[in-house]
């Protein structure tokens, strides 16, 4: 019975937050989308320079929520960090940001801080935000 007790107390202690980590919510409410029928915007939250754009490297990944002002994505992550979030509007499934032969995104896209450049992507430091509070409300651009 102890060891059974042991364990639950375990599971509890990892599943909330008992070590401390308080989390936060990261919302985008994205602007500016071009409504194309059959395309999904999807977001992405980074917390670190290393694969900044790469979907794989991206903290958490999800579909865009709609609602009556627009499309937002939500994030829950622990607070006192910096994140920068990015968006695009996939119009082929692939679930990708897609370019033209001289790598210009060919579909919407946009990045938290709303920077852009004529030639390059925008970079990590210049797309963080601080997660100090526990709500933190962010308006995203697309740009096509």
């Amino acid at each position: 019975m102890k060891k059974y007790l042991l364990i639950m107390s375990t599971v509890y202690l990892m599943s909330s937050n008992a070590f401390g980590k308080d989390l936060g919510r990261i919302t985008a409410d994205i602007k500016g989308i071009k409504e194309k029928f059959g395309s999904a915007i999807i977001c992405f939250i980074f917390d670190s320079k290393n694969g900044f754009l790469q979907e794989s490297k991206a903290l958490q990944i999800m579909d865009a929520k709609k609602n009556q002002a627009g499309f937002y994505c939500e994030f829950d992550v622990p607070m006192n960090k910096e994140y920068a979030i990015a968006a695009l509007q996939d119009e082929n499934g692939n679930r990708m940001l897609d370019k033209s032969f001289i790598g210009a995104p060919t579909e919407g896209w946009g990045s938290s801080n709303n920077v852009t450049h004529t030639f390059r992507s925008p970079d990590f430091e210049e797309s963080t935000v601080l997660l100090k509070d526990k709500a933190l409300t962010l308006i995203l651009n697309m740009h096509y």
